[in-house]
């Protein structure tokens, strides 16, 4: 696969951009900073004056040959350890313990006669396999590091292992699902696994089921998490439900929340309610997890939940799901 920068105006749609490169002493201090590109071009439209980021399009050279795909094996792989590293370093974690160790060597040399170079060579090395070892110390991560490996040698079962990975986190999840009872007719799917990490802090895992019309239509979705949810979360929640709605959620202040009564097994429990147009969103801190249920076109007073026994149904759904979008895009 190819790719090429492209320079496109997000207002006025213009691709009369003026593009200026940052001094290269200025590149040079940002790639020891920060790392990646060293000379990131900064782009202004001509028709319109907006600030301009590149953009990235997408190509495909065709089939490789196999010792073309063969030669790219070891580089995929060293690519999976670098991406999974809990310790991402930048050039200058590396530059200034060289540095050092390049002191120690000369002087060493004038002492003892040992060569130099030997020294920052050792201090490079050790701390790039310190780095790379990372990988192997985390506590977490979101998927298995065999089955990312296999995605690079055998690329061919990647679609399958997704498909494993997801219905085994639903399978083994260590909170309850919830859904609409059996005797509902309609589509159901496993819509979404989310997971998160930070040091510190439980691994944050959230399952969704969805229920209806994934596309257009009435849909219904109960997304479940064993942890509480910080007012960062509950902020995203309400701009994913503007984004169902086509607002703009920008520097808009927190909505103020209504309370609604859904059925949980039976039992009534009390959600946070707030509605915009034909979508709502809902949301309880259990005593043991978090229930939060978005609604499209379906009202909220119909809804009852219980706990899901039976995923079959739900992954069915998915496969469909999948195999439409594949056949849509052949």
């Amino acid at each position: 696969m190819r790719t090429r920068i492209v320079w496109e105006c997000q207002s006025c749609g213009s691709a009369d951009v003026q593009v200026t490169l940052p001094p290269r002493l200025t590149a040079l201090g940002r790639w020891l900073k920060h790392g990646g590109p060293s000379r990131r071009g900064e782009g202004v439209c001509r028709a319109c004056g907006a600030e301009v980021s590149p953009g990235v399009m997408f190509g495909f050279d065709g089939p490789l040959p196999w010792w073309r795909r063969a030669a790219r094996i070891p580089v995929g792989v060293l690519k999976v350890l670098h991406r999974r590293r809990g310790i991402t370093p930048t050039p200058i974690a590396y530059l200034l313990p060289a540095l050092a160790a390049t002191m120690v060597g000369l002087v060493a040399q004038w002492l003892w006669g040992w060569s130099w170079w030997l020294f920052p060579l050792t201090v490079v090395a050790g701390l790039w396999l310190l780095y790379l070892s990372s990988e192997f110390r985390r506590q977490w991560a979101s998927r298995p590091l065999r089955h990312e490996l296999l995605d690079v040698i055998a690329p061919g079962g990647s679609v399958r292992r997704h498909q494993e990975e997801e219905e085994l986190a639903f399978r083994t999840a260590p909170f309850p699902l919830y859904g609409l009872p059996p005797a509902w007719p309609g589509q159901r799917w496993t819509a979404e696994r989310s997971e998160s990490w930070s040091a510190g802090e439980p691994a944050r895992l959230e399952l969704v089921l969805g229920h209806g019309h994934p596309e257009d239509g009435p849909q219904l979705t109960v997304a479940v998490t064993d942890q509480p949810s910080d007012a960062f979360q509950v902020r995203q929640a309400v701009e994913e439900l503007w984004e169902v709605t086509r607002r703009d959620g920008g520097e808009q202040p927190d909505p103020a929340w209504a309370q609604v009564t859904i059925l949980i097994d039976g039992e009534q429990q009390t959600f946070a309610y707030l509605a915009d147009g034909l979508a709502w969103l809902a949301r309880a801190e259990l005593p043991d997890d978090t229930v939060t249920v978005r609604g499209r076109e379906w009202p909220v007073e119909t809804v009852e939940l219980v706990r899901v026994q039976a995923l079959e149904p739900y992954f069915a759904g998915r496969q469909q799901l999948d195999a439409a979008h594949r056949s849509a895009s052949s």
